[in-house]
């Protein structure tokens, strides 16, 4: 409860509050992650969090504020003094966007609700890897949006069908480098969704430069190959790459 209002905010939806308010917690205990705003600092968007403070927010855009929270979170540790300004910039775009989304607001916060949509994309794949399933359909479902702006969301990973298999070959690879285990190849092959052993290790040489078991007899000489650089790959969407737009 704050300010004399009980808040059932359902989990990953997020909710402001302010610290000049009593807050008296009835849940029981749990992982939350807090984001602090100093107000003079984030003054622009004072009266929208004042307008919202007391409710969770709901609608698909704060899904994804609670993603962004999550890898803001994550990516903290990598970033400098010098990408602190443009970070307050892109929190202040994404928060606004999320609270009150009027057109000229997400297009401002285009980028940042793409990186969100994207950890959403990767926590999806990260869930079905091993489904046949997986695909496009899948992951709009999951994620709300039609087939053409997963497309374009994709479009720098090289497509979603590259990101999904490059994702399925990077987990192989550590299945293959893991010592305590002994399967065959073609097991690992079925258990990422590949037709059979023979395009897979196509797939995994084209990937790394070797194949499966080459790369398992290196990573048990404790010589583990370095994967080849990728040819054609854009640069990967990351929070620090985005916040040069800033």
């Amino acid at each position: 409860m704050t300010a004399g209002t009980w808040i059932n905010a359902p989990p990953k939806s997020p909710f402001a509050v302010s610290l000049a308010d009593e807050l008296i917690s009835d849940r029981a205990q749990d992982e939350r992650l807090q984001l602090y705003l100093n107000r003079d600092s984030f003054r622009e968007i004072v009266p929208l969090l004042d307008a919202s403070r007391g409710r969770p927010l709901d609608g698909h855009l704060s899904n994804l504020l609670a993603e962004y929270m999550i890898l803001l979170e994550r990516n903290l540790p990598k970033l400098t003094t010098d990408d602190l300004p443009p970070l307050k910039a892109a929190i202040s775009t994404m928060i606004a966007a999320c609270i009150v989304p009027t057109p000229d607001r997400i297009a401002a916060a285009e980028s940042q609700i793409d990186l969100g949509r994207l950890e959403r994309v990767r926590r999806v794949v990260r869930n079905y890897l091993r489904s046949p399933l997986l695909g496009t359909e899948l992951i709009c479902r999951h994620l709300g949006i039609s087939r053409s702006p997963l497309y374009r969301l994709l479009e720098s990973e090289g497509g979603v069908a590259r990101f999904i298999q490059r994702q399925r070959l990077r987990e192989s690879c550590a299945a293959l480098c893991d010592s305590s285990h002994n399967r065959l190849i073609s097991k690992i092959a079925r258990e990422f969704c590949f037709s059979d052993a023979t395009s897979f290790s196509r797939a995994f040489k084209n990937e790394f430069g070797v194949t499966p078991r080459e790369m398992r007899t290196a990573s048990r000489a404790r010589h583990r190959p370095r994967p080849k650089p990728t040819e054609t790959a854009a640069p990967v969407a990351n929070l620090k790459n985005l916040l040069r737009s800033f």
